[in-house]
């Protein structure tokens, strides 16, 4: 127990969270970074090899002889904890709050509030004062963290840097309907004799009821990722 604990609890609104995906959940952590371009040099193919290779790719018509020979290429894997299961960082969770957060404007200015408390300061509080914890969330399914992904998932991505345009073969573990339960944390105000919070609890809700449709972990915009808030309780 901390000698600060009392504070904590009068100064913050603390819901625990479970949400389930609806689909697949796509792990955003590089295994390492070998581009496509890296292994069609190895190979000496001409350009006119390697153009006509990678609009096989595209096509999804690589054989089954050509998918084993590239499983080296860049792979994005899950993080692990110490017992080797399973978890995503609270940061990727809190990232995908602050994109909300900014995208509908409650970082610009919040509704409703009286000119004495302003909410200039909206986006330190989302940054700062809003909380996911804990550290390493466990990545379950039917109340089991799980120790393995439920496969591999091939993607092309097409990388547009100082050197032009180009692909790249991609993998991404994926767990399928996994679930994910944490708490998350930001502050109700320092006096009880009135509300010192530039959030509302139905703010927050607001904001996980879009996080929802955007989604969580790697290609969000090819609509993965996506959940369902399914428990919303008092901690």
């Amino acid at each position: 127990m901390g000698v600060l604990d009392d504070y904590v609890a009068e100064a913050f609104i603390t819901r625990k969270v479970t949400i389930v995906f609806k689909d697949k959940l796509l792990a955003g952590l590089p295994a390492r970074g070998d581009a496509l371009d890296f292994w069609i040099a190895q190979k000496h193919m001409s350009e006119e090899d390697a153009k006509v290779f990678k609009t096989r790719i595209a096509a999804g018509l690589l054989t089954d002889d050509e998918r084993e020979e590239i499983t080296n290429t860049s792979r994005c894997i899950f993080e692990r904890d110490a017992q080797g299961k399973l978890v995503v960082w609270h940061g990727n969770v809190k990232a995908m709050l602050r994109e909300v957060f900014t995208t509908i404007g409650l970082t610009q200015k919040a509704p409703g509030r009286e000119k004495s408390n302003p909410s200039a300061g909206g986006k330190q509080v989302v940054q700062h004062m809003v909380h996911v914890s804990p550290l390493h969330i466990p990545v379950c399914r039917n109340g089991e963290q799980l120790s393995q992904p439920d496969g591999l998932f091939p993607k092309v991505k097409h990388i547009e840097d100082k050197a032009g345009r180009r692909s790249a073969l991609g993998e991404y573990e994926y767990v399928l309907h996994g679930e994910m339960t944490f708490t998350v944390r930001w502050p109700a105000g320092w006096k009880k004799e009135r509300d010192g919070s530039i959030f509302t609890e139905d703010e927050i809700k607001r904001v996980f009821a879009c996080a929802q449709l955007d989604g969580l972990g790697a290609s969000r915009s090819q609509g993965h990722g996506t959940f369902e808030v399914t428990k919303w309780e008092v901690a």
